[in-house]
């Protein structure tokens, strides 16, 4: 599985590097990202895709931009260093219009940090217009608290839910705050490729 997926990064990559730089400059890209660990806890993933409107031919497109292990913490901070990285890599980060996420809170810290990277670069970016709550995982958690309503979760399925809703009550602040890495974190959260 590990195998297949690094060749289809691979192969969106080289289509990546391919077709961007023919676009614009001024197109806008729209990106996705998510970050998870496997069920046993023993490894995280990360992976950032792109989405746009060729200008030329008026055809949607997207491509995979990184994906791979991803070491550190899953803070705000280490998801906005890997996404500014990749992005800046091919170029692509003055283009970058929206990203859509998960309802994590780590995800709300990491458009704040990437906020101010492009403050940074005196671009003007506004985290709150720029950050997009997936609809698929809204519509999964009221799926999830229906069955949970109506006894048709298992007990597994039921404590994992749970401590997921249990864990994203915590603020913001306090969220950030318990998962903020070390500056070697940071550096080292980067994907492996």
């Amino acid at each position: 599985m590990a195998t297949t997926a690094s060749q289809l990064y691979f192969e969106c990559k080289k289509k990546l590097i391919d077709e961007v730089p023919n676009l614009p400059s001024e197109t806008p890209l729209c990106g996705a990202i998510n970050c998870w660990t496997t069920k046993d806890q023993t490894e995280s993933y990360l992976a950032i895709v792109l989405q746009w409107i060729n200008p030329n031919n008026c055809v949607f497109q997207n491509s995979l931009v990184a994906f791979g292990l991803f070491h550190g913490a899953h803070s705000g901070e280490a998801l906005s260093w890997s996404l500014w990285e990749a992005l800046s890599e091919q170029g692509m980060i003055k283009q970058l219009y929206s990203i859509t996420g998960d309802k994590a809170g780590n995800n709300n810290m990491m458009m704040g940090h990437l906020q101010s990277k492009f403050h940074g670069i005196n671009i003007i970016w506004d985290h709150e217009q720029c950050y997009h709550k997936c609809a698929c995982h809204i519509l999964n958690f009221v799926a999830k608290g229906f069955l949970l309503h109506m006894g048709q979760l298992t007990n597994e399925d039921y404590n994992f839910f749970y401590d997921y809703l249990s864990t994203n009550k915590v603020t913001l602040e306090e969220s950030d705050k318990e998962a903020t890495p070390s500056v070697q974190d940071v550096q080292g959260a980067h994907l492996m490729q």
